[in-house]
């Protein structure tokens, strides 16, 4: 009866609207009739709302990347810390360095704007690391060209970006 009625409770939680409880809620029943299909099926939400709920510092999960180097496995979810909130935006930056790309693929001058791994970034990383569902939570941004103060290397144009690393 305990278990009918915390399921019960859970479905009540997720049709309300609160993912977070409700996601834990089912993720608690085990394999209660169908909680684990049901706290799946709402994943991608949950994560999206403990990342609008997240404190800065803290660390939320968002999106999947093999970091593992064992492909049998499936890809990893990146762990990413909250550098900073505002005006319902969140500003992260991954955990850990997830991949080893060449800021661009010939050795020549060239900005951020023009760069190969601005692309990968953007397009190759971006399509395979986030489900739909994250990839419309994910904002289009301006990066800015900041000119270094130590050089005088043109810093090229500012972005439109949904990935990008930080600057000077």
């Amino acid at each position: 009866i305990i278990p009918n009625g915390k399921y019960n409770d859970a479905v009540a939680l997720m049709d309300e609207g609160n993912i977070i409880e409700a996601y834990e809620a089912f993720v608690a029943l085990g394999n209660h009739k169908d909680s684990t299909e049901k706290a799946l099926s709402i994943y991608d939400d949950y994560k999206i709302e403990k990342l609008k709920t997240s404190e800065v510092g803290s660390v939320v999960k968002f999106g999947y990347c093999e970091q593992d180097s064992d492909f049998s496995n499936g890809k990893e979810e990146i762990e990413w810390i909250v550098l900073e909130k505002q005006d319902n935006r969140v500003f992260i930056i991954s955990k850990y360095g997830l991949n080893f790309e060449p800021y661009n693929a010939e050795y020549t001058d060239v900005t951020w704007e023009t760069c190969t791994l601005r692309y990968w970034l953007n397009n190759d990383f971006f399509n395979s690391s986030f489900t739909n569902t994250e990839k419309a939570f994910i904002s289009t941004v301006t990066v800015s060209a900041d000119a270094n103060p130590e050089y005088t290397t043109d810093p090229g144009d500012d972005t439109q970006d949904k990935v990008f690393l930080l600057s000077i």
